[in-house]
């Protein structure tokens, strides 16, 4: 079992489940469960629910009904200060405070092939659709919190990104995508420093194969602590064996400690420009 959960009070998420329900047959259930509104459906005859929520996506509580499912993925919008059209994949989660959700030092599970997966397609799709958005990983950030493999997929920029039904359907369709295959639990890597986008990170997925979960940003290394670092290369779905460094993007300090805990735990250090 898969589920997407979008919020009802989200313009880029309605618009996402909505072309969904274009794509793939989804019926309403009377199942009750806090509020949300189920549907489900078969992707290769595989149980997909589609759960709306009331109020904002990164203080989802994970219900009884979805605790055993593969996969989460959130379908969400994405607020740039800068308003760059956007499409991104990212894992929740905090490295130290919890400013927008979730528990402070607390990760979700990622989910690296999954990512890749939508990664690629909206890649591919946005080209197909001429749109000029940005496709990117985002840095693991903001909630919600739990012990479970979730990863969002968003349409970001401004309002006028979240309510275009294009990059909404790209989405879908990098969605379906996902739900569609079967994720690999096999050797993943967590990237370390750079900017939010994670633009180094970005390229290795798009042109090798390598699958990159957690991303540790530059502007949260200083205050990472040794056990949070360890929990993050716990928190992925399969085995993380490399870490992977922006090194113009990681101060020297810090980048000498991580190269010492990852070398602790027996993990292959690279830089982002050897690959």
């Amino acid at each position: 079992m898969d589920a997407i959960v979008y919020s009802r009070n989200d313009p880029a998420g309605v618009n996402i489940a909505s072309k969904l329900r274009e794509k793939l047959k989804f019926e309403r259930t009377e199942v009750q469960c806090e509020g949300a509104i189920i549907e489900e459906g078969l992707v290769n005859n595989r149980l997909v629910l589609l759960i709306e929520i009331d109020g904002s996506i990164v203080n989802f509580q994970i219900p009884k009904l979805i605790e055993n499912a593969n996969t989460v993925i959130c379908a969400s919008k994405h607020a740039s200060q800068t308003g760059i059209p956007v499409l991104t994949t990212h894992t929740p989660g905090n490295f130290s405070t919890a400013d927008f959700g979730g528990k402070p030092e607390k990760l979700s599970i990622s989910n690296p092939y999954g990512m890749k997966i939508a990664l690629k397609k909206m890649s591919e799709l946005k080209n197909k659709f001429a749109k000029k958005y940005q496709v990117s990983y985002e840095v693991t950030h903001h909630g919600p919190t739990f012990d479970k493999p979730v990863m969002f997929i968003e349409v970001g920029g401004s309002p006028e990104q979240w309510a275009d039904i294009e990059a909404a359907d790209i989405a879908s369709q990098a969605i379906i995508e996902v739900v569609s295959s079967q994720i690999k639990h096999g050797d993943v890597s967590i990237g370390v420093g750079g900017g939010h986008y994670a633009p180094a990170f970005t390229k290795i997925a798009l042109e090798t194969d390598l699958a990159i979960g957690h991303i540790i940003p530059k502007y949260k290394l200083a205050e990472l602590k040794k056990e949070v670092f360890i929990k993050t290369v716990e928190s992925n779905l399969g085995f993380c064996k490399k870490i992977i460094i922006d090194w113009n993007g990681t101060p020297g300090r810090i980048r000498s400690e991580i190269i010492n805990w990852s070398r602790g735990l027996g993990l292959e250090v690279l830089k982002t420009s050897d690959i």
